[in-house]
C-alpha cells in the first residue's frame, strides 16, 4: 500500500498550523518579557530613598539636583547597576549604587537594590546600605541570588581623594530589606 501525496487543502491546513505555533511562540516570548521585573530603563528615572541625605531624588537619565545653599543642595547620580534575580522569583531585580554629594567634598556611595514580585508588578525599593566616601568600584554582580560589591575604600593612610584599600563585599535581599553577609 503507498501513502498518497498531501492534498492542497491539506498543505494549507498544515502550513497554517505551523504559523498560527509561531505567532503563539513570539506572543508567549513578548509577554514573558513584559513581566519580566525590573527593567534596566527604569533604574534611571526611579524615586530612589536615600540612606545618607535621608530624603528622596528622582532621578532623570541617571542624575537629580536640588538646592542652590549648603543647607539643601543635594546632587545624586547612579554610578553603576546590574540585573538579576535576587528573591528566587525568576524575574529581573537590580542592584543599584547611588552616590550622594551634598555641598561639600564629599560624595557618599550606598547600595539599594529594587525588585518586583510575581503577584504584584510594582517596582519596590530595599533599604540603602552606605558603602563609603568617595570609594572607586570595581565591580557589581549578581550571583546565584548574592549581591557582590569591589571597591576600594579609604584605608588609615589613604588621602581623601585616593582609596586604596581593597572590599570586596557580599549582600542579600530578605524580605525586602538587604542585608550583609558575614564571612
Amino acid at each position: 500500500m503507498s501513502a498518497s501525496p498531501p492534498s492542497n487543502e491539506q498543505r494549507t491546513f498544515c502550513a497554517l498550523l505551523c504559523l498560527g505555533c509561531l505567532l503563539s511562540l513570539v506572543f508567549c516570548a513578548a509577554r514573558a518579557d513584559a513581566g519580566s521585573g525590573v527593567a534596566a530603563g527604569t533604574l534611571k528615572n526611579y524615586r530612589y530613598d536615600l540612606a545618607f541625605a535621608k530624603r528622596q531624588a528622582p532621578l532623570k537619565n541617571g542624575f537629580f539636583q536640588t538646592g542652590k545653599t549648603p543647607e539643601d543642595f543635594l546632587s545624586v547620580r547612579l554610578m553603576k547597576y546590574c540585573v538579576g534575580d535576587l528573591n528566587k522569583d525568576r524575574l529581573n531585580d537590580a542592584a543599584v549604587v547611588l552616590a550622594a554629594s551634598p555641598m561639600g567634598s564629599g560624595s557618599f556611595f550606598e547600595l539599594t537594590a529594587l525588585y518586583t514580585k510575581p503577584s504584584d508588578p510594582t517596582i519596590r525599593q530595599s533599604n540603602s546600605i552606605v558603602l563609603g566616601d568617595r570609594i572607586k568600584i570595581h565591580a557589581l554582580r549578581i550571583r546565584s541570588g548574592k549581591i557582590l560589591v569591589d571597591y576600594d575604600t579609604h584605608g588609615p593612610k589613604d588621602p581623601s581623594c585616593c582609596p586604596k584599600t581593597r572590599t570586596a563585599r557580599t549582600f542579600r535581599l530578605l524580605k525586602g530589606q538587604l542585608t550583609e553577609e558575614r564571612k
